[in-house]
């Protein structure tokens, strides 16, 4: 069993920086993922735990499936589970 990279958003926007110091991933652009819902992330106080393998599936389009739907929009009309 490997043990997967986690980061707070912080960390993970410097991780994608040290790798590509011209990169277009910002802090806002994990955050504004994690906030929707769309990357999984563990709240631990006030910060995001997220994995680094998590985002880059995401951002580099591996495995959408695995990732989540983005949460509900307010206003927006939801199914109801049976």
């Amino acid at each position: 069993m490997t043990m997967q990279r986690t980061r707070t958003i912080a960390g993970a926007a410097a991780h994608f920086r040290e790798i590509d110091p011209h990169t277009a991933i910002t802090e806002r652009a994990i955050r504004q993922a994690v906030l929707s819902g769309i990357v999984p992330s563990c709240r631990v106080g006030t910060k995001h735990l997220v994995t680094i393998e998590n985002l880059e599936r995401y951002f580099f389009g591996e495995a959408k499936s695995a990732m989540r739907e983005p949460q509900s929009q307010y206003g927006a009309i939801r199914g109801v589970a049976e």
